[in-house]
C-alpha cells in the first residue's frame, strides 16, 4: 500500500503540469562545508532535456530560467566593469594580489569551507587601512572566492555587493568589500567565528545548543529577516536556511550569502514573477509551484528553521525512512498537540526547556508553514518570539554527554590566580616535597603559522619547577617550541600532529603517573575530526584511564563508560579549521594516588580564568567525576 502524496508531491505535480510535459532534466549540486557555513548548498537546476529513461525526475529545490537577462550558472558573462556595482562608501575595492596576500595565496589551512560555489579562505587586514597583514595580526575576515565553473555566477555575486553594500543591520553579516579583476569574483565578509548554524545543529560531535541559545538565534535571525521586509526598498531574502545563518563568539546570529536575494513587489503588484530558486526543504510549496516570490517565502523557510531548532532535525533527511525524511510533513501532526509535542523535540536538550515557551514556538512554526495567506508577517513573528521566557535557561549548559567545564556555561571561576587558587605557584610544595604530581596538557600550538606564541600572561605563569611532566598533542609546529617545553620540564611527551617538522614524534603515546594511566594521541592523525566513538574506542586499546587527544583547538572533556578524553585545547589560540574563535587554554592535571583534579586555564577578553574538574578512579573498570 503507498503513502498518500504529502503537500510537497502535489505542489511539484502543479507545477509540471504548469511546465506542460516537458521532460526535465535534475542537476544536483550536493555541498558540504567544513566550518564556515554552507553559503550555497543544494541549489538545484531544471533545464529542458529529454531524459534518457523518458520519465521527469522530483526535484527537491528548483531553479527555472525564465527571463533572457539570466545567467546560466557555473559561467561567468563577459568581464564587466565596476559600474554594475551600486556605488557605497562602506565598501572596498581590493585588488586580488591584496587578497592573495591576505589569504597567504588562498593557502589549504586558512580554508574555512568549500562547495560548489568556491571556497571561504581566512585572512588578516589592517583594521583602519584594510591593507593585508600577515596571519594573527589586524582584523580577521572571510574571504569568499567563486570559482569560474562553480554554482554561483557574476549575477549571484553581484547581487550579494549590491544588497551587502546598501543595506546595513546587526543581524545580516558585514561586507568589507569586493574584487573584481577579469574572471576573479571575491567578495570580503566578517569574520564569523562560530561558524554556521548547521554545523552546531547537525555536525557529528558539535556541542548541543542549549534552549536560551536557539531562541537567541532565532530571534536575531527573524530580526535580520524582518528589516529586510520592512526596509524602504523591500528584499526578499529567498534562501534562508541554517548555513546561512553565522554565529559570531557571542552566538549573535547574522544573515550571510545574498546571492538569491530580490526586490520585493512595488506599487499595487502582490509579488513578483522570477525563476524557481531555493533550496530542498526550505522553499515555499506555492513559489515552486507558481514562480510567485512574496516575503511570506521568507516566513515560510524561517518556520522551518525554526522547527530544526526546536527538533535538532535537518529539513530534508535521507537517512530517514518515509515521512521522516522531510520535516515539515513529519512534525505537522505534533505541533498543535502539547502533550505529544515532546516527541519532535531535540533529545540531545533533555527536557531542559521552558515547555510553555516551546509549545508557544512550535504554534509558531507551525502558523510560518501554513498556507501563504495564513502566515504572520516577519515583524509578527519577531515580536511573538522575543515574549517567549528563554532567559531563565540562559546558563543551563548544554545537555550533552559531555563533562564540559564550567567556563564553556559561563559560571563564574570559584578559583583566582592567587597562591591559593592555582596550583602552580609554591602552596603545593610541604616541606620540600610534592602532595600531588603535576602534569602541564598542551593542544595543538602552531608556531608560528597560526600564532606568533604563548600569551605572554600564559608565560609568566608557566615557569620551571613546578611541572614533573609535559604531554602535548602536537603541531609544535617548529623545533623552537620543543625547546622552550624542555625548560619548564625535561619529562616532555608528544604526539605527532600533521604540521610538525620533527616527524619522530609517535602517533599515540602511553605513560604512567601515580595509578593512572594515561593515553597521548592527536585526533586528525589517528581519529579524523575527533569521533567521539572512534575516541573511546582508541582508549580501550590503549587501556588507559585518561585519554588526551587535540582534535579540536577548544577544551572539552568527555566521560563514557571506558573513562575520560580530554582535550585541552591551544595555548596559543590558534585558529581552527572547523572554524570556531579559540579561546587560549591549558590544562593541568593534578594526580594523586585514587584523584585526578583537572584546571582548565583559558584566556577570556585578556583575562586569565580558572575551574576544575575532579575525578575519582574507582576499583572498577568505571570512573566517576564531579
Amino acid at each position: 500500500m503507498t503513502d498518500s502524496p504529502s503537500q510537497w508531491q502535489l505542489y511539484y505535480l502543479i507545477f509540471f503540469c504548469r511546465l506542460g510535459c516537458e521532460a526535465l532534466e535534475l542537476t544536483l549540486e550536493e555541498q558540504k562545508v567544513r566550518g564556515y557555513g554552507e553559503l550555497r548548498g543544494n541549489n538545484i537546476r531544471v533545464t529542458k532535456a529529454t531524459s534518457k529513461s523518458g520519465h521527469s525526475s522530483v526535484p527537491s529545490s528548483l531553479s527555472v530560467p525564465t527571463h533572457s537577462d539570466e545567467y546560466t550558472s557555473g559561467t561567468l558573462p563577459t568581464p564587466r566593469s565596476e559600474g554594475d556595482i551600486l556605488s557605497s562608501p562602506n565598501l572596498k575595492a581590493f585588488t586580488f594580489s591584496e587578497l592573495k596576500n591576505a589569504t597567504r595565496n588562498f593557502r589549504i589551512d586558512s580554508l574555512l569551507g568549500e562547495g560548489g560555489f568556491g571556497n571561504v579562505y581566512k585572512g588578516w587586514i589592517d583594521e583602519h587601512t584594510l591593507s593585508p597583514e600577515r596571519p594573527g595580526c589586524g582584523m580577521v575576515v572571510a574571504v569568499k572566492k567563486l570559482k569560474t565553473e562553480g554554482f554561483q555566477g557574476h549575477k549571484e555575486w553581484l547581487s550579494e555587493v549590491n544588497h551587502l553594500g546598501q543595506l546595513h543591520h546587526p543581524n545580516l553579516v558585514k561586507l568589507i568589500g569586493y574584487c573584481v579583476e577579469g574572471d576573479n569574483r571575491l567578495l570580503v565578509y566578517e569574520y564569523m567565528s562560530k561558524g554556521s548554524l548547521e554545523n552546531h545543529l547537525f555536525r557529528r560531535g558539535a556541542q548541543p545548543l542549549p534552549w536560551a541559545i536557539r531562541i537567541k538565534v532565532a530571534i536575531d535571525a527573524a530580526r535580520g529577516l524582518s528589516f529586510l521586509h520592512g526596509s524602504e526598498q523591500q528584499v526578499i531574502y529567498r534562501d534562508f536556511k541554517a548555513s546561512n545563518i553565522l554565529l559570531d563568539s557571542e552566538f549573535n546570529a547574522k544573515l550571510s550569502d545574498f546571492g538569491l536575494a530580490k526586490a520585493g513587489p512595488t506599487g499595487d503588484r502582490s509579488h513578483v514573477s522570477t525563476r524557481v530558486m531555493g533550496t530542498q526543504g526550505y522553499a515555499a510549496p506555492e513559489y515552486i509551484a507558481t514562480g510567485r516570490l512574496t516575503a511570506k517565502c521568507d516566513v515560510y523557510s524561517f518556520g522551518v528553521v525554526l522547527l530544526e531548532l526546536l527538533s535538532g532535525r535537518r529539513a530534508v533527511d535521507k537517512t530517514k525512512v518515509g515521512l521522516e525524511q522531510h520535516l515539515v510533513d513529519w512534525v505537522k501532526p505534533y505541533l498543535g498537540d502539547r502533550r505529544r509535542l515532546f516527541r519532535i523535540m531535540d533529545t540531545k536538550l533533555e527536557g531542559q526547556y521552558p515547555q510553555k515557551a516551546a509549545y508557544a514556538a512550535a504554534i509558531l512554526a507551525s502558523q510560518c508553514i501554513s498556507e501563504a495567506k495564513l502566515r504572520p508577517q516577519m515583524s509578527e513573528v519577531l515580536a511573538i518570539l522575543e515574549q517567549l521566557p528563554a532567559a531563565k535557561y540562559a546558563n543551563s549548559p548544554a545537555s550533552s554527554p559531555l563533562l564540559k567545564s564550567p567556563l564553556r556555561n559561563s559560571r563564574p571561576s570559584p578559583l583566582s590566580l592567587s597562591p591559593r587558587g592555582s596550583p602552580l605557584p609554591s602552596s603545593h610544595f610541604r616541606s620540600g616535597f610534592l602532595r600531588m604530581v603535576l602534569v602541564l596538557a598542551l593542544g595543538d600550538l602552531h608556531v608560528p603559522h597560526r600564532a606568533p606564541d604563548l600569551p605572554a600572561k600564559f608565560k609568566s605563569m608557566l615557569v620551571p619547577g613546578k611541572i614533573q611532566h609535559i604531554i602535548c598533542t602536537g603541531n609544535l609546529c617548529i623545533k623552537e617550541v620543543h625547546d622552550y617545553l624542555k625548560t619548564l620540564c625535561p619529562d616532555l611527551h608528544i604526539a605527532r600532529g600533521e604540521y610538525d617538522e620533527e616527524t619522530r614524534y609517535p602517533e599515540t603515546k602511553t605513560l604512567t603517573i601515580g595509578q593512572f594511566k594515561l593515553g597521548l594521541c592527536h585526533g586528525h592523525q589517528v581519529i579524523p575530526w575527533g569521533d567521539l566513538d572512534s575516541l573511546a574506542m582508541l582508549q580501550r586499546q590503549l587501556d588507559v584511564d585518561i585519554l588526551v587527544t587535540g582534535h579540536t583547538h577548544q577544551f572539552t572533556a568527555y566521560k563514557h563508560e571506558g573513562g575520560v578524553v580530554i582535550n585541552p585545547g591551544s595555548a596559543t589560540g590558534a585558529y581552527s579549521s572547523i572554524t570556531y574563535d579559540v579561546n587560549p587554554s591549558f590544562v593541568l592535571m593534578d594526580i594523586d594516588a585514587l584523584r585526578v583534579v583537572v584546571y582548565v586555564y583559558e584566556l577570556i577578553d585578556g583575562e586569565v580564568k580558572v575551574d576544575k574538574i575532579d575525578f575519582k578512579k574507582t576499583t572498577t573498570a568505571s570512573h566517576s567525576a564531579h
